[in-house]
């Protein structure tokens, strides 16, 4: 048996490293965050130790070990999603496998290995993250140019019929904002859209500060104040993004002003897709959504604090994710757009 501060030192490490990878995962705000991979570690430290310490068999940590990896298993097959045509999760169920990985070497003492093996998987979701990203995007222009034209014309409510699958289309390539109070699925009808559309997929929720961070974890509303920074920020990037062919943002833009603001940092009329639906739906998905900093108690501000949009397209976002995606792809190859904010027309 390790002496006790070999075991504390051991715990101490597991629990540090996967908190580590957590953070990571956590500020990309994705569904298994900080607590959940620091609790991984260091319950493949203990396990580890249980079998190496506690069981008299000089076989059982490897048995352990094996049945760790298995637990893990199912544990991360609950990151993993389906939304319409996409399967999301599957990088962050990989990140909980690795944290569990980097729990036993702590366990068993190997603190440098665990160490590297965190730098490695750190590595391997930070810079690869924009290689895929490239690569998504070389793909999807690459189908677009021998895609056929669609004939669909626009549609402004969901419909019943069951969910398309869409291939990447020859379209304009404007600047989209997929808008709307948090929960509405902003990030995931963007992102759709974005890969349809050949475009880079931007989440406003990656521009905003510590400090704003840090208030909506806390379940404290912005202000307009605590926003303008974010807002200018944005509306910066909308004329770069310009420049460099369009781009799909997610952004509540909850405010008429504030979508005077993006609209002023952009060199032509931006084109908006408002996502709406019932407070109570909004409202379940939020409680089901783990490790973001936005609080569900937020929404009801959120919601006092919108001034519905009277252009761009509406949607209920009671439709499935690639409904919603099939109807804004034939809006804007319609071409039939109601006036944006700040534009001429």
């Amino acid at each position: 048996m390790p002496i006790l501060h070999q075991f504390e030192f051991r715990l101490a490490l597991a629990l540090l490293l996967g908190a580590v990878l957590g953070v990571e995962r956590q500020i990309h705000h994705r569904s298994a965050g900080t607590r959940t991979n620091a609790l991984v570690a260091l319950g493949a430290a203990l396990f580890v130790l249980i079998g190496q310490n506690f069981s008299g068999d000089a076989s059982a940590t490897g048995r352990v070990a094996g049945q760790v990896i298995t637990g893990i298993g199912f544990l991360g097959a609950g990151a993993i999603l389906r939304e319409g045509t996409t399967i999301v999760g599957l990088t962050t169920a990989a990140t909980v496998w690795c944290a569990a990985g980097v729990g036993m070497l702590a366990g068993l003492g190997n603190w440098y290995e665990a160490s590297m093996g965190t730098g490695f998987v750190l590595a391997a979701n930070v810079l690869l993250r924009p290689l895929d990203q490239l690569i998504d995007r070389l793909t999807a222009q690459k189908a677009s140019a021998g895609a056929p034209a669609p004939v669909a014309a626009p549609v402004a409510a969901p419909v019943a019929a069951p969910a398309p699958v869409l291939a990447p289309m020859n379209l304009p390539q404007p600047l989209v904002i997929v808008m709307g109070v948090s929960g509405c699925g902003k990030t995931t009808v963007g992102r759709l859209l974005a890969q349809h559309l050949g475009q880079p997929f931007y989440d406003a929720d990656d521009y905003h500060s510590p400090a704003n961070i840090a208030k909506m974890r806390a379940g404290i509303a912005l202000t307009d104040a605590d926003r303008a920074g974010w807002l200018a920020t944005l509306a910066a990037d909308l004329g770069r993004w310009a420049t460099a062919g369009g781009a799909v943002l997610a952004c509540s833009a909850l405010k008429e002003s504030y979508r005077q603001t993006l609209q002023a940092g952009a060199p032509a009329p931006l084109r908006w897709v408002f996502l709406d639906g019932d407070p109570a739906l909004l409202r379940a998905r939020l409680l089901a959504r783990t490790d973001h900093f936005m609080q569900a108690t937020l929404l009801d501000s959120q919601l006092a604090t919108l001034e519905k949009p009277a252009y761009g397209l509406r949607l209920d976002v009671a439709a499935a994710p690639a409904q919603l995606v099939a109807q804004a792809v034939a809006y804007l190859q319609g071409a039939a757009l109601n006036p944006a904010p700040g534009s001429a027309s």
